[in-house]
């Protein structure tokens, strides 16, 4: 369907963006969940490669996971939105709960 259509592009113009984090980098995002701009589903890299590793290669993917997913953000204390990793930065790994409310 559309959607398969609109996955297929998604992930075949991931390959012209250049890889954006190293490995160690890479390590730690794995388990979080990012929205898949194709299907706006929200899910971890893990299930990305269940849902589409027999049309795509792994490394293919990644790019994708990458540059396209979209991160979860949040409400920081100051009213930013950040991802929840630059939350964990900010707070010292502080934080578990969930995320604030929206600014009045």
């Amino acid at each position: 369907g559309s959607a398969s259509a609109a996955a297929a592009a998604a992930v075949a113009s991931a390959d012209a963006v250049p890889e954006a984090r190293g490995r160690d980098a890479w390590d730690m995002v794995v388990s979080e969940q990012r929205q898949d701009p194709a299907v706006g589903d929200w899910l971890t890299f893990d299930e990305l490669l269940e849902r589409y590793a027999w049309t795509y290669g792994k490394n293919k993917l990644r790019r994708y996971w990458e540059t396209r997913c979209l991160e979860e953000r949040r409400w920081d204390e100051d009213w930013t939105p950040v991802t929840w990793p630059e939350f964990r930065g900010r707070h010292g790994g502080a934080g578990g709960g969930a995320p604030a409310a929206a600014p009045p």
